[in-house]
């Protein structure tokens, strides 16, 4: 059916649709990036006052620290704090 209407559209009509699906995607993207500062920051900024180097990427939910092992621990104990993935050498401190 889709296919049917952008085969029957001219291709003004074509740019319109295409110029409305960035803006959507735009719109999303804002929104994605204010949720996720909102619950991300001040996690990364609990983070920094235990000394972590914190990297956090555009609309994620996920941020990126070193941390040792005794603060990891700490950490898993954040009630805001859902899941943590280990990577590298602290996976194996942590076995």
């Amino acid at each position: 059916m889709i296919n049917e209407r952008l085969k029957n559209m001219t291709d003004e009509e074509k740019r319109q649709l295409e110029k409305e699906g960035e803006e959507n995607e735009r719109q999303l993207h804002d929104y994605n990036l204010g949720r996720a500062k909102k619950y991300i920051e001040p996690i990364a900024e609990r983070l920094k006052t235990v000394g972590s180097d914190v990297q956090m990427f555009g609309t994620s939910s996920q941020i990126y620290a070193r941390l040792k092992p005794g603060i990891i621990r700490e950490v898993e104990k954040w009630k805001e704090v859902r899941t943590m993935g280990w990577y590298g050498k602290a996976r194996a401190g942590l076995a």
